[in-house]
């Protein structure tokens, strides 16, 4: 069959062949068309094809991420748990007291004591500026935790005014003692996303092993990390350091229920309610 040039009219010719019998068919009359681009349907079935393994990697991706927050969180976790074991080694085997909002260690019924004020880590004097640090910070204070992000899960969600990127070292509050807070009518307190509970009790060997000692803040429902699909979903679980010194991602299917948080309903939020703060206590316990 010969081809013309592109726009002419040909008459296609085929010789087809039978033993030794040559037979000619002509095939009427053709006009030959040079493509220059994709039709439509071409198109259209191309971009379906991306939009597929787009939904096929996305989620993947999103898992692989999720998944690398998780790990680093339980990393932050372990160092800050070997660090708590260095102090107490040097502190006949008494870890970090349980402090109220103003920076003084808490004396009373560990029942009474305010669940929110466990994820404050300076408090600032008003008249001089300075930081007066406990809880987790006293880990940075004596050089056991060099690096105060270990502080701060990856996952953390951002939330309101007190935001937790506010508490690192780029922030608008520096860590350290020494740090000079910015000017405000009222207290200004570093937070880290990990809340510290010892049940009010400093002594090791008294608080018992398999009780959480640090774990992803539970104050109130937009606080907590690892989500299964973005802020406001579901969680996946929680990351609890343990008195032991094990790292445990704990995901009971107990543990982000309504009776449990209490409907989230300030002030009836964990980080207020001392009875739905303890109820997520006990489900945390023995992982």
């Amino acid at each position: 069959m010969r081809r013309g040039l592109p726009g002419q009219t040909q008459v296609l010719r085929f010789r087809l062949n039978f033993g030794n019998n040559n037979i000619a068919v002509f095939y009427g009359a053709s006009k030959i068309e040079k493509r220059t681009g994709f039709t439509l349907i071409e198109l259209l079935v191309v971009v379906a094809i991306i939009a597929l393994l787009l939904a096929i990697i996305l989620p993947s991706l999103k898992k692989a991420k999720d998944y690398a927050k998780r790990i680093i969180c339980t990393s932050n976790a372990r160092q800050t748990g070997l660090a708590i074991r260095l102090y107490a080694h040097d502190n006949d085997n008494k870890v970090m007291p349980q402090c109220n909002a103003g920076g003084n260690k808490y004396t009373g019924n560990p029942n009474n004591y305010p669940p929110a004020d466990s994820y404050f880590a300076y408090r600032k004097i008003l008249a001089t500026g300075e930081m007066i640090p406990f809880h987790l910070a006293v880990l940075y204070e004596t050089g056991l935790i060099e690096n105060p992000e270990i502080f701060y899960c990856p996952a953390q969600p951002i939330t309101d005014v007190f935001n937790y990127d506010y508490y690192t070292k780029k922030g608008r509050i520096e860590w350290g003692s020494d740090a000079i807070a910015p000017n405000s009518n009222g207290n200004w307190y570093v937070r880290t996303s990990y809340q510290y509970w010892n049940g009010c009790e400093q002594r090791l060997d008294r608080i018992g092993g398999f009780k959480p000692l640090v774990f992803d803040s539970i104050s109130q429902w937009d606080h907590v990390p690892h989500r299964k699909s973005g802020p406001g979903s579901m969680p996946q679980g929680l990351t609890v350091l343990y008195v032991d010194g094990h790292v445990s991602f704990v995901n009971d299917e107990d543990l982000f229920t309504a009776y449990t948080w209490n409907g989230n309903n300030y002030p009836g939020a964990p980080g207020n309610d001392r009875v739905a703060f303890r109820r997520i206590l006990k489900v945390m316990e023995g992982h």
